[in-house]
């Protein structure tokens, strides 16, 4: 099961019997929380494609499109639609988890895990081998028993660059585990509200594993006074804080801007470094986000949240 990712990523089409292989589509209320049903599975997460073929249907079975291609305009439409006219909450999940996982968002994929049920944590991640690693050798090993921190820490070191580069601009968290860019798996599972979206930057995050680290080619600017984000702050809404952040220039003279956090990340008043990338030339608006760090031994980058420049 744990390598068995490439088959459906290959596949033109998959045939879905989601109440087990064989038998008739059906759902109960139970559905949604029985942790052995095809919704349910840390498992089948990878399973979960943009085409799609409803299998064992009967007059009695959900009435939802027999077959689409969410990558298709009109057919991602049409299920948008009928699950939005759906009264049945079984059914709405099934088909919400098809809409925001088929596309291999890297939140949505984490958010559905999140809620699935497996024998172990391992299990989970995993399961989430083939979607951050977008079905590229080499894989990591799945080793019996592993701690989940050291499946989770190795399943960072095959994940695609662009991927890491999300999380280390948008989850507002400093890591707790073995690197503190990016969020221990513990803190994945327990974040109230995992970021959305993606960033603007062109390449990613790199890893060489002859060195054992990670490279970004990206702006840092040094010495810079961050204050209004710190708990002490007045703020109507510890979800949405607003500051701001003044930047001297090559030649000394200050910059003020206003920044935003959109997450309850408390950071105290006081000099920092940010840490940015060069926006994709792809003409599309994508969210610009600035890390907030500062440097540690030996040259790392110690990171403590991200803000975004309002207006920017």
């Amino acid at each position: 099961v744990p390598t068995i990712g490439p088959i459906y990523a290959q596949a033109r089409g998959i045939i879905y019997y989601f109440n087990g292989l064989g038998r008739p589509f059906e759902v109960s209320p139970t559905d949604k929380f029985n942790p052995r049903h095809w919704l349910n599975r840390a498992w089948t997460l990878q399973e979960t494609r943009p085409t799609i073929i409803v299998a064992g249907r009967t007059p009695s079975s959900p009435d939802i499109p027999n077959f689409v291609f969410l990558g298709g305009a009109d057919d991602r439409k049409e299920w948008k639609r009928t699950t939005d006219a759906s009264t049945n909450d079984v059914v709405k999940t099934l088909m919400t988890a098809f809409t925001e996982c088929s596309s291999f968002g890297i939140w949505e994929m984490l958010s559905s895990m999140r809620q699935r049920s497996a024998s172990s944590e391992l299990d989970k991640i995993a399961g989430l081998m083939f979607c951050l690693n977008e079905f590229r050798p080499p894989l990591p090993a799945y080793i019996v028993g592993e701690n989940p921190e050291d499946a989770w820490d190795r399943l960072f070191e095959a994940t695609v660059d662009y991927y890491r580069g999300y999380i280390f601009f948008l989850f507002p968290e400093p890591g707790d585990g073995k690197h503190v860019w990016y969020p221990s798996w513990q803190q994945v599972k327990d974040i109230e509200v995992l970021p959305t979206g993606d960033c603007s930057m062109e390449g990613g995050i790199n890893f060489d594993e002859y060195s054992n680290l990670y490279t970004l080619s990206c702006y840092y600017i040094e010495h810079c006074s961050v204050d209004g984000l710190s708990e002490h702050g007045v703020h109507m809404d510890s979800s949405s804080r607003t500051g701001k952040v003044v930047v001297p220039d090559r030649d000394g003279v200050e910059h003020t801007f206003a920044i935003t956090a959109n997450h309850k990340t408390y950071v105290s008043d006081g000099y920092y470094d940010l840490v940015g990338i060069s926006p994709r030339s792809d003409g599309i608006s994508h969210e610009t986000r600035w890390v907030i760090a500062r440097k540690a031994e030996q040259g790392f980058v110690k990171k403590f949240s991200v803000v975004k420049f309002i207006g920017f």
